[in-house]
C-alpha cells in the first residue's frame, strides 16, 4: 500500500513538472517566434521578445541538462539588452545593413570550428554529457551570430540556417518537440529574414549611387 502510494505521488510530480515545462516551452516558443519576425521587419520589440523567451530556455535547458544552452540563452538575455540599446541608440531605421567579405567569413567559420573543438574536449574532460560537440557548435556559431545581428550584418541569416538545422536535430534528441520544430521554423524564417535584409541593402546601395 505505501509502496503504491509513493508511485502515485511520484507520477504526479513528474506530471505537474512535465506540465510546468511545457508551459514554459510554448510560451517560450510563441515569443522566440515573434523576435525572429519582428527582426526581419528591424522592429526593436524583436529584443523584448527575445529578452522574455531566452530568460525562460535558460531554466528549460537546465532541466534538460543541456549545461551550454543553458549558458547560452543566459548570454542571450544580455544580448537582448545590448541588441535593444544598439537598435535605439543607432536607430533601427539608421543602423546601415552591412556585408562581410569572404575572407572575413572563412575567418569565422575556422574561429567558429577551433573553438567548438576546444570547449567540446575541454567538457569531456569534466563532465559527462550527451551530445557535448554539437551544443558546442550550437552555443559558440550563436554567440558569434547573435553579435552580427546586433550589427545588422547581412549574412547573419545564412549563419542561422545552419545552426538552426543542426539544433533542431540536437533539441529532438532531448525530446523537446516543440522547441526542435521552432527551429524547423526558424530555417525557413531565416531563409525570409535573408530575403528582406538583402532587399534593403541592394536599396541602400543604390540610394548612395
Amino acid at each position: 500500500m505505501l509502496e503504491s502510494e509513493v508511485v502515485h505521488s511520484v507520477s504526479e510530480q513528474l506530471v505537474a513538472q512535465a506540465s510546468s515545462m511545457h508551459a514554459m516551452e510554448v510560451a517560450a516558443v510563441v515569443l522566440a517566434l515573434g523576435y525572429v519576425i519582428l527582426a526581419a521587419r528591424q522592429s526593436i520589440l524583436c529584443w523584448v521578445c527575445a529578452f522574455i523567451s531566452t530568460l525562460l530556455y535558460v531554466g528549460l535547458f537546465w532541466q534538460v541538462s543541456l549545461p551550454y544552452q543553458t549558458v547560452l540563452n543566459g548570454y542571450y538575455v544580455v544580448m537582448a539588452v545590448y541588441g535593444f540599446w544598439q537598435w535605439r541608440h543607432s536607430g533601427a531605421a539608421i543602423l546601415p545593413i552591412s556585408t562581410f567579405t569572404a575572407t572575413q567569413h572563412a575567418g569565422i567559420a575556422v574561429s567558429i570550428g577551433i573553438v567548438t573543438l576546444l570547449l567540446a574536449l575541454l567538457t569531456k574532460l569534466f563532465v559527462s554529457t550527451p551530445f557535448v560537440y554539437t551544443d558546442a557548435f550550437v552555443t559558440v556559431a550563436s554567440v558569434i551570430t547573435t553579435v552580427l545581428v546586433a550589427h545588422k550584418k547581412l549574412e547573419n541569416w545564412l549563419y542561422w540556417i545552419v545552426i538552426n538545422l543542426v539544433a533542431c536535430w540536437l533539441y529532438w534528441q532531448v525530446e523537446l518537440w516543440l522547441t526542435s520544430m521552432l527551429f524547423g521554423v526558424y530555417t525557413l524564417l531565416a531563409l525570409y529574414g535573408y530575403r528582406e535584409w538583402r532587399i534593403q541593402w541592394l536599396a541602400q546601395r543604390e540610394a548612395q549611387v
